[in-house]
């Protein structure tokens, strides 16, 4: 989804404005209510108001009362830590290496990018892995 869209504000950012739109729409009271905060004299900021017109043709929504559906039904998660250097990232590398017979020259490291690279490649296919699948 982001790959459509150009985006001029940082990740967190716009995680924020994301995060925004979702409690916005859960808080009003329908689609006229939450189209109310992105007018003139509204209360969305511009990067609300950017994100939510760069989103519209990826929602697909055809009114505000659609619109304001799939904000309460959606739900965004930042998984902290998964950068590069971040903890957990490499708590999972740390698990790996622990499963790898053999952990010569970063084994564990480059398991953890493949396994990354095939969620990226399978996320938009929404693609089901199986045991067998991954081993292949």
């Amino acid at each position: 989804m982001c790959a459509a869209l150009s985006w001029s504000t940082s990740p967190p950012t716009r995680f924020r404005s994301l995060t925004r739109l979702i409690d916005w729409a859960k808080a009003s009271t329908g689609g006229a209510d939450f189209e109310a905060r992105f007018l003139a004299t509204g209360t969305a900021a511009a990067d609300e108001r950017n994100l939510r017109s760069g989103l519209l043709s990826v929602i697909g929504a055809a009114n505000a009362d659609e619109e304001i559906n799939f904000y309460q039904h959606f739900i965004a998660l930042h998984l902290y830590g998964l950068e590069a250097g971040g903890v957990l990232r490499t708590e999972v590398v740390n698990r790996l290496q622990e499963l790898i017979a053999a952990n010569e020259d970063g084994q564990d490291i480059l398991l953890f990018d493949r396994l990354c690279r095939i969620a990226r490649e399978g996320s938009g296919k929404a693609t089901k892995w199986t045991r067998a699948s991954l081993l292949a």
